[in-house]
Formats: structure tokens, C-alpha cells, sequence
């Protein structure tokens, strides 16, 4: 303590500027970068609930008419988002309709039940389900897994 009372009155006031204006950048850039963070996880979640309602209103007409083939179709034009590691079809009794699994993946995911319609964050996973209507009724349900 004796070495800090020894200091010109000058070099204390620096020192002591500098260590505020340390902790102060610190802070903030700690703070941006949360809050950064934050806002790309919201936007993650919001592109990714579009793109289950495009999925959900385009296989429609695949779950109205029971067509398993057109609904794997519609799925598999999901190759061309490099983020979705699998994704589902389920008919409006919950029961699995229509998978899609990248092909990049090892293992064969499981299949979730389906779930309230939204979306959660799991095990470092962006999971969505949505509903999908026909005639203001639900005929389905769409589930992302990115």
C-alpha cells in the first residue's frame, strides 16, 4: 500500500480513470453480447415457425387427401435448409404421417409425439411445432427440428 501512496496525486487520478473505464467497456460489451445472443435466438425461432407454416399450408391438401407420398415430398424440399436436421407430418389424431431426416445425419433421430403448438429450445435444438389448418380446422400438425 506504502508503493500506491508514493504515486503523484496525476498517475492515481489515471490509474483511476482507466480501471472505470475498463470495467465500463467490459460491462457493455458483456451486455451486448448477451442481448446479441438473445435476439439471434428469437430470430432463429421466428424463421424457423415460418418456414413449418409454409410447410404446414402447402401438405394440407396431402393430410385432406391421405397422400403419404406427397407429404415426403414436401418435407424432402427441406434439403435445401442446411439448419433442419429433421422434420414431421402428423395427422390431426397425432399419429405420425410423413419424416424427413438430412441426410447428413448418422443416426435416425426418434420421433417426437406431438406437442402445443410453438416453439422450445432442447438440448441446444430448436424444436417448432405447428399447427396446420384446412377450412378453419386442425388437420395436422408440422414438427422442425433444427
Amino acid at each position: 500500500m506504502r508503493l500506491f501512496r508514493d504515486i503523484p496525486i496525476r498517475q492515481k487520478l489515471l490509474l483511476l480513470v482507466m480501471i472505470i473505464t475498463t470495467t465500463t467497456l467490459l460491462l457493455s460489451s458483456a451486455f451486448f453480447v448477451a442481448y446479441d445472443h438473445l435476439q439471434f435466438r428469437s430470430s432463429m425461432a421466428r424463421d424457423l415457425a415460418v418456414t413449418a407454416e409454409m410447410i404446414g399450408t402447402t401438405s394440407s391438401a396431402a393430410l385432406t387427401f391421405e397422400d403419404p407420398a406427397a407429404a415426403r415430398e414436401i418435407l424432402a424440399s427441406l434439403a435445401a435448409e442446411p439448419h433442419i436436421i429433421s422434420a414431421s407430418i402428423f395427422d390431426k389424431a397425432g399419429k405420425n404421417f410423413a419424416n424427413y431426416q438430412r441426410a447428413s445425419e448418422k443416426a435416425q433421430t426418434p420421433v417426437p409425439s406431438v406437442e402445443p403448438d410453438g416453439t422450445r429450445f432442447q438440448n441446444g435444438e430448436l424444436w417448432v411445432f405447428y399447427a396446420i389448418n384446412h377450412a378453419s380446422e386442425r388437420n395436422g400438425t408440422v414438427f422442425l427440428r433444427s
